[in-house]
């Protein structure tokens, strides 16, 4: 219905010799579109969508809430460890600040991973820097499970985790990228529509395993599942091809080009892979001359028109840096509300705080983590129908 009344309302105001010409290039594309849908996805993009997303969406999800669970046993941990090398106890209080800064370090490595993704994402390329990203995180994974064999120096639990995030940061980043610049038009939407999927799982996977494996010897084994899904990805990766528009644009190599939009495209025709190509070289060359600007003057990149507005004291900057500005504004005053406190410490509110048992309190989690992806169902819902009504 949304279509019908677009082209009704569009076409209306269209005279009546360019009519036949706009619906046929609307029918051609809700051809090329049914075909490609009736197609599905290629084996190469869909592979390397799910380990994208696996790598990046799965991890950030399961890195958030992996400490909710075993929290008494990780701070028994790092109390047993104070012990054997000081000889007398940590106090409470700074048990709990200490155990806070391992579980909230993830926002300050994230940073720290996506500042390395600006930096090498254009120069090692998108594949190169997603396996950079699980180089670091299986590492990272491995220093986790091994915690307890590390006894009493529990600060590599620490590192562990601050790579852990870090390596995060960084498929992130390149996760979006890699797959957009892959996919044909027409499938850039569906190929990104499972990442909140895919967060979800990792989400209330850690509350699944969380109960069963909150014992003082068995916790560290919580991280086998992310560093099997690193291994994966990692796999994945090193079989997967470049991204075409990195090839053309960055590595100037229209072999290698053709050769990742064959398999990321489906296609089989050289014609149409040439086609691909030529597109691909034509929106490079017009995003080039979109940079250099009509003037040939140079244009401020990122950091200047966020952090340097006497550099990029143009209109467009301007206006980018207020909108950027106010979303960041938006998103710390969200953090200072205390919401996601409920979701990285809730089995501590309830058992430490609201005084109910451990068990109780871990099980109350799982009602919430359901009721939390029932109100995100129908709340995508109703926003659906809302528009589209």
């Amino acid at each position: 219905y949304l279509i019908i009344h677009l082209i009704e309302h569009n076409f209306g105001r269209l005279k009546q010799s360019k009519k036949k010409e706009a619906e046929k290039s609307f029918l051609k594309y809700i051809e090329q579109v049914t075909i490609e849908f009736n197609m599905g996805l290629p084996p190469y993009l869909l592979s390397l969508s799910l380990a994208a997303c696996f790598n990046g969406n799965f991890q950030q999800a399961y890195l958030l809430s992996v400490l909710n669970q075993p929290y008494l046993e990780i701070q028994q941990f790092i109390n047993e460890s104070t012990i054997a090398r000081s000889g007398k106890p940590i106090d409470p209080l700074v048990l709990d600040f200490l155990w806070s800064l391992i579980n909230v370090i993830n926002p300050i490595s994230g940073i720290v991973g996506q500042m390395i993704a600006y930096l090498i994402c254009d120069r090692i390329g998108r594949r190169r820097t997603a396996i950079t990203s699980c180089l670091i995180s299986i590492p990272a994974l491995l220093l986790s499970t091994l915690t307890q064999f590390c006894f009493p120096y529990y600060e590599t639990f620490v590192v562990g985790r601050f790579l852990w995030g870090t390596a995060n940061g960084i498929a992130i980043v390149v996760q979006t990228v890699w797959i957009v610049e892959s996919a044909s038009t027409m499938q850039r939407g569906f190929v990104n529509s499972w990442q909140e999927v895919i967060a979800t799982i990792g989400n209330l996977l850690t509350q699944l395993i969380g109960v069963p494996l909150s014992s003082p010897g068995i916790w560290p084994f919580m991280f086998l599942i992310p560093l099997a899904v690193a291994i994966v990805s990692l796999i994945a990766f090193i079989l997967m091809h470049e991204s075409p528009q990195y090839a053309l644009m960055f590595s100037h190599n229209r072999q290698e080009a053709a050769l990742a939009i064959r398999a990321y495209h489906g296609l089989k025709s050289d014609i149409e892979i040439d086609e691909q190509i030529i597109k691909y070289e034509e929106d490079g060359q017009r995003k080039e001359e979109q940079e250099k600007g009509v003037d040939n003057t140079r244009q401020p990149n990122g950091l200047e028109i966020m952090f340097m507005p006497w550099k990029a004291n143009d209109p467009s900057s301007s206006v980018i840096r207020f909108g950027a500005w106010i979303g960041i504004m938006v998103k710390i005053a969200y953090v200072f509300t205390g919401a996601r406190v409920i979701r990285s410490f809730n089995t501590f509110i309830y058992h430490n705080l609201g005084k109910w048992s451990k068990a109780f309190s871990q099980v109350f989690k799982h009602f919430i983590i359901y009721l939390h992806v029932d109100l995100i169902l129908m709340e995508n819902k109703w926003i659906c129908d809302r528009v589209t009504n």
